[in-house]
């Protein structure tokens, strides 16, 4: 009856990579709560970097989440500006998406590691200012896509 088209390949991988750090966080989660529920592990029985590397994930897994609207708004700004190219999905516009996931990925660790080694009234400004920064650009952006459009009618 409809004749619609499956979502871009992008979209598709940028939601699986969002679903698996997800899944990566609540790992994460999980065995943090297993050392807070056993004693916080002691820095001479080697379980404290398990626990920084689970303390990193999961602000991982909870960066790239929040960037979710960024990474989308980026993709759809560079299909809307060089539509003729990216809807033919060649392999080419992989890198677009590999951009992208690199940008977020490296913005949530940096986050998670001024989140767990900021000082205590570092952390909460930090995690506002990341939050802030993704929803501002993202809102923008999202105005910014249909004035990019070459038959823009407005």
């Amino acid at each position: 009856m409809y004749a619609t088209r499956p979502l871009h390949r992008n979209i598709r991988l940028i939601i699986a990579s969002c679903l698996s750090f997800t899944g990566l966080s609540s790992v994460c989660r999980l065995v943090l709560l297993y050392f807070q529920y056993t004693g916080i592990p002691l820095p001479e029985t080697g379980s404290a970097s398990i626990v920084l590397l689970a303390s990193l994930g999961r602000e991982l897994g909870l960066g790239v989440l929040v960037a979710i609207p960024f990474d989308v708004a980026v993709e759809r700004m560079v299909a809307t500006r060089y539509w003729s190219w990216y809807e033919k999905e060649s392999k080419d516009t992989l890198w677009v998406f590999g951009s992208i996931l690199i940008f977020s990925v490296f913005a949530a660790l940096l986050n998670g590691v001024c989140y767990i080694y900021g000082a205590d009234y570092y952390r909460h400004i930090a995690v506002a200012i990341f939050d802030l920064f993704y929803i501002s650009l993202s809102a923008y952006l999202w105005h910014f896509v249909p004035k990019l459009r070459p038959n823009n009618s407005r």
